[in-house]
C-alpha cells in the first residue's frame, strides 16, 4: 500500500480536532483508526456499510476511491467547473482572511504605508 493513501496517527489526530464538531466526520475517523489508517480500506468498509455495492473483476482488488475518481472525472476536469470552483473558493478565503485580525491589522498597515509613500 502506498503512503500517499495511508494517515499517520498524527494526521488522523489533526482531522480529529480539526471535525471536532462534525459527528459523522468522526466516526469515519474512527474506522480509518481502526483500519490502521488504510484510506482505502475504510472507504470500502463505509461503502459496505451504506450499501453501496462495489463491482470487481474476479481477483481484482477492489478500491472504490479509484472507481469514485474515474466516476468523478468528467466532472472534475470539466474547465466551467474548475472555473467556478475556484471562483468560489477564492472569494470563501478573501471572506475568510478579512474576519481575521492580523489580517486586518497587516491591511490597515499596508494601506498607510500607500498612502505616506504617495
Amino acid at each position: 500500500m502506498s503512503d500517499a493513501i495511508r494517515l499517520t496517527p498524527e494526521e488522523i489526530q489533526d482531522y480529529r480536532e480539526l471535525f471536532k464538531n462534525y459527528p459523522e466526520a468522526l466516526d469515519a475517523l474512527d474506522l480509518i483508526d481502526e483500519s490502521d489508517g488504510d484510506l482505502i480500506e475504510s472507504a470500502n468498509m463505509l461503502a459496505a456499510e451504506a450499501g453501496i455495492e462495489i463491482s470487481s473483476r474476479a481477483g481484482e482488488d477492489v478500491n472504490i476511491l479509484d472507481k469514485l475518481a474515474q466516476k468523478c472525472r468528467s466532472v472534475i476536469c470539466d474547465e466551467d467547473f474548475m472555473d467556478d470552483l475556484m471562483s468560489g473558493l477564492l472569494t470563501a478565503i478573501g471572506v475568510n482572511l478579512r474576519k481575521k485580525p492580523e489580517f486586518s491589522k497587516k491591511r490597515k498597515e499596508g494601506c498607510r504605508e500607500r498612502k505616506k509613500l504617495k
